[in-house]
Protein backbone atom coordinates (compact mmCIF):
# COMPACT_ATOMS: atom_id res chain seq x y z
CA UNK A 1 0.00 0.00 0.00
CA UNK A 2 1.52 3.59 -1.05
CA UNK A 3 1.45 5.89 1.55
CA UNK A 4 1.10 8.62 -0.65
CA UNK A 5 -1.97 7.21 -1.98
CA UNK A 6 -3.04 6.61 1.65
CA UNK A 7 -2.82 9.87 2.30
CA UNK A 8 -4.21 11.46 -0.28
CA UNK A 9 -7.54 9.45 0.18
CA UNK A 10 -7.17 10.23 4.08
CA UNK A 11 -6.55 14.08 2.72
CA UNK A 12 -10.36 13.28 0.47
CA UNK A 13 -12.41 11.30 3.41
CA UNK A 14 -12.11 15.18 4.88
CA UNK A 15 -9.30 14.41 7.63
CA UNK A 16 -6.91 17.14 8.13
CA UNK A 17 -2.95 17.61 8.70
CA UNK A 18 -2.26 13.99 7.65
CA UNK A 19 1.41 12.41 8.22
CA UNK A 20 2.38 8.75 8.16
CA UNK A 21 5.13 6.71 9.65
CA UNK A 22 7.30 4.02 8.41
CA UNK A 23 5.86 1.91 5.60
CA UNK A 24 2.94 -0.09 8.16
CA UNK A 25 0.28 1.76 7.73
CA UNK A 26 0.75 4.03 10.82
CA UNK A 27 -1.19 7.44 10.26
CA UNK A 28 -1.74 10.76 12.49
CA UNK A 29 -4.70 12.91 11.36
CA UNK A 30 -7.45 15.67 12.87
CA UNK A 31 -10.41 13.64 12.38
CA UNK A 32 -12.88 16.94 13.85
CA UNK A 33 -15.82 15.42 16.45
CA UNK A 34 -16.39 12.31 14.94
CA UNK A 35 -17.13 9.27 16.47
CA UNK A 36 -13.85 6.60 16.93
CA UNK A 37 -16.35 4.12 15.30
CA UNK A 38 -17.27 5.91 12.45
CA UNK A 39 -13.97 7.07 11.71
CA UNK A 40 -12.79 3.11 11.38
CA UNK A 41 -15.55 2.67 9.05
CA UNK A 42 -15.00 5.69 6.83
CA UNK A 43 -10.86 4.45 6.71
CA UNK A 44 -12.09 0.96 6.10
CA UNK A 45 -14.18 1.89 3.68
CA UNK A 46 -12.32 4.25 1.96
CA UNK A 47 -9.17 1.78 1.67
CA UNK A 48 -11.77 -0.94 0.56
CA UNK A 49 -12.56 1.71 -2.35
CA UNK A 50 -9.17 2.83 -3.24
CA UNK A 51 -6.75 -0.29 -2.79
CA UNK A 52 -9.32 -2.96 -2.95
CA UNK A 53 -8.86 -4.93 0.39
CA UNK A 54 -10.20 -4.59 3.34
CA UNK A 55 -7.91 -4.40 6.31
CA UNK A 56 -9.04 -4.11 9.73
CA UNK A 57 -8.11 0.02 11.17
CA UNK A 58 -7.87 0.65 14.55
CA UNK A 59 -7.43 4.43 15.90
CA UNK A 60 -6.99 5.81 19.16
CA UNK A 61 -6.80 9.47 20.07
CA UNK A 62 -4.00 11.30 20.84
CA UNK A 63 -4.64 11.55 24.77
CA UNK A 64 -4.87 7.67 24.84
CA UNK A 65 -1.62 7.18 23.64
CA UNK A 66 -0.59 9.49 25.81
CA UNK A 67 -2.18 7.79 28.79
CA UNK A 68 -1.26 4.30 27.30
CA UNK A 69 2.55 5.44 27.14
CA UNK A 70 2.37 6.87 30.75
CA UNK A 71 1.34 3.84 31.88
CA UNK A 72 3.16 0.97 30.50
CA UNK A 73 4.25 -1.15 33.23
CA UNK A 74 7.35 -2.72 31.55
CA UNK A 75 8.97 1.00 31.50
CA UNK A 76 10.07 1.08 34.89
CA UNK A 77 12.43 -2.29 34.32
CA UNK A 78 13.53 -0.76 31.31
CA UNK A 79 15.89 2.41 31.60
CA UNK A 80 18.62 1.12 29.20
CA UNK A 81 16.35 0.56 26.70
CA UNK A 82 13.02 -0.42 25.26
CA UNK A 83 14.01 -2.34 22.52
CA UNK A 84 11.96 -5.63 23.49
CA UNK A 85 8.79 -3.25 24.81
CA UNK A 86 5.72 -3.83 21.85
CA UNK A 87 2.15 -2.36 22.27
CA UNK A 88 -0.83 -4.59 21.30
CA UNK A 89 -3.87 -2.35 20.18
CA UNK A 90 -7.38 -4.01 20.31
CA UNK A 91 -10.04 -3.41 17.52
CA UNK A 92 -12.20 -3.46 21.45
CA UNK A 93 -11.91 -4.48 25.03
CA UNK A 94 -11.94 -8.54 25.43
CA UNK A 95 -13.48 -10.44 27.37
CA UNK A 96 -11.93 -12.17 30.76
CA UNK A 97 -12.62 -15.55 29.03
CA UNK A 98 -10.21 -14.11 25.91
CA UNK A 99 -7.89 -12.76 28.06
CA UNK A 100 -7.60 -16.09 30.36
CA UNK A 101 -7.21 -17.94 27.14
CA UNK A 102 -4.26 -15.45 26.30
CA UNK A 103 -2.91 -16.43 29.77
CA UNK A 104 -2.82 -20.54 29.16
CA UNK A 105 0.19 -20.96 27.96
CA UNK A 106 3.61 -19.39 29.14
CA UNK A 107 5.94 -19.22 26.65
CA UNK A 108 10.35 -18.55 28.03
CA UNK A 109 10.97 -14.72 27.88
CA UNK A 110 7.62 -13.61 26.32
CA UNK A 111 5.07 -11.29 28.90
CA UNK A 112 2.25 -9.73 28.46
CA UNK A 113 0.01 -7.00 30.77
CA UNK A 114 -3.98 -6.83 29.54
CA UNK A 115 -5.22 -3.26 30.05
CA UNK A 116 -8.50 -2.25 28.56
CA UNK A 117 -8.39 -1.92 24.63
CA UNK A 118 -4.75 -2.78 24.17
CA UNK A 119 -2.10 -5.63 25.61
CA UNK A 120 1.58 -4.35 26.86
CA UNK A 121 4.31 -6.93 25.95
CA UNK A 122 7.97 -7.71 26.40
CA UNK A 123 9.59 -9.87 23.95
CA UNK A 124 13.05 -10.97 25.25
CA UNK A 125 14.22 -12.64 22.03
CA UNK A 126 13.24 -11.05 18.65
CA UNK A 127 9.29 -10.08 18.04
CA UNK A 128 9.63 -12.07 14.40
CA UNK A 129 10.37 -15.20 16.49
CA UNK A 130 7.63 -14.69 19.55
CA UNK A 131 4.94 -16.58 20.35
CA UNK A 132 2.61 -14.35 21.86
CA UNK A 133 2.49 -12.20 18.43
CA UNK A 134 -0.66 -10.70 16.55
CA UNK A 135 -1.96 -14.01 15.13
CA UNK A 136 -1.93 -15.45 18.54
CA UNK A 137 -3.73 -12.79 20.40
CA UNK A 138 -5.97 -11.97 17.60
CA UNK A 139 -7.14 -15.83 17.62
CA UNK A 140 -6.99 -16.12 21.21
CA UNK A 141 -9.22 -12.97 21.62
CA UNK A 142 -11.35 -13.60 18.34
CA UNK A 143 -10.28 -9.55 17.48
CA UNK A 144 -8.31 -7.46 15.37
CA UNK A 145 -5.19 -6.23 16.88
CA UNK A 146 -1.89 -4.78 15.47
CA UNK A 147 1.04 -4.83 17.04
CA UNK A 148 4.11 -1.80 17.52
CA UNK A 149 7.30 -1.44 18.54
CA UNK A 150 7.81 1.18 21.61
CA UNK A 151 9.74 3.18 19.48
CA UNK A 152 6.95 3.38 16.81
CA UNK A 153 4.51 4.17 19.37
CA UNK A 154 6.03 7.26 21.16
CA UNK A 155 7.26 8.22 17.49
CA UNK A 156 3.65 8.53 17.05
CA UNK A 157 3.11 10.88 19.38
CA UNK A 158 5.49 12.72 18.41
CA UNK A 159 4.10 13.01 15.05
CA UNK A 160 0.32 13.90 16.47
CA UNK A 161 2.70 16.40 19.07
CA UNK A 162 3.76 17.55 15.83
CA UNK A 163 0.66 18.92 14.34
CA UNK A 164 -1.78 20.59 16.75
CA UNK A 165 -2.24 23.66 16.26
Amino acid sequence: MSLDKLSSMMTSLGFHHVRTYIQSGNIVFSAGDEFQSAIEMKITNGIQAVFGFEVPVIIRTEEAIRRIILSNPFIADHASGTENLFLCLLKSVPDQEGINKLREKVFVGEQLIADGDHLFLKIDDSYGNAKLNNNYIEGKLKLAATTRNWKTITAMLALADSIRP
